[in-house]
């Protein structure tokens, strides 16, 4: 198993900027689709909407599992609808889960086990504290920080989850 504190803590500051993000880029895909002639034309490319926005954890689930990578109105509402069962069938642990032992840790690691034998060569299970909160601070650019494993910001931002675990508390 993965340490849940590790990643309840790097992630529980930033659910409100999350869900801020996520609110502020659905409003501009619905400002987007009710603008005459949205649906029936592209844009050029140089004035194509961008879709973007601090997504949830299932947002990023259905979007990693299910769906295409791309970027347009119709993916965004196919994202929405899983989303919305996902979280209506699974518990927010499930749904966890599974994004933790799908997601993408660096260059071909796919899955917290994968990562814990790449970063610190053992299973999920045996990791300390310390690497757990590690791996839960790689989890937003995982790609940027394989190649910054020493980097300043990754060892202070480690210590301040580490140091915030004993607060979280795991259902």
């Amino acid at each position: 198993g993965v340490d849940w504190k590790a990643i309840e803590s790097a992630w529980d500051k930033n659910l409100k900027r999350q869900a801020q993000a996520e609110k502020r880029a659905d409003e501009l895909a619905r400002r987007q689709a009710a603008r005459p002639g949205a649906g029936t034309a592209s844009p050029p490319a140089s004035r194509t909407p961008k879709i973007f926005g601090g997504s949830t954890i299932t947002q990023q689930l259905a979007k990693n599992l299910l769906l295409s990578g791309e970027r347009n109105l119709m993916r965004k509402g196919q994202e929405l609808v899983l989303t919305l069962t996902l979280e209506a069938v699974l518990s927010k642990e499930r749904i966890l889960e599974i994004y933790l032992n799908s997601v993408e840790w660096g260059e071909g690691i796919f899955g917290a086990e994968a990562a814990a034998q790449r970063y610190f060569g053992k299973p999920a299970a045996r990791l300390t504290a310390q690497e757990a909160a590690r791996l839960a601070v790689m989890l937003p650019s995982p790609k940027f920080f394989e190649t910054r494993q020493g980097s300043a910001y990754l060892a202070k931002r480690t210590g301040t989850i580490v140091a915030r675990m004993g607060a979280v508390q795991i259902p």
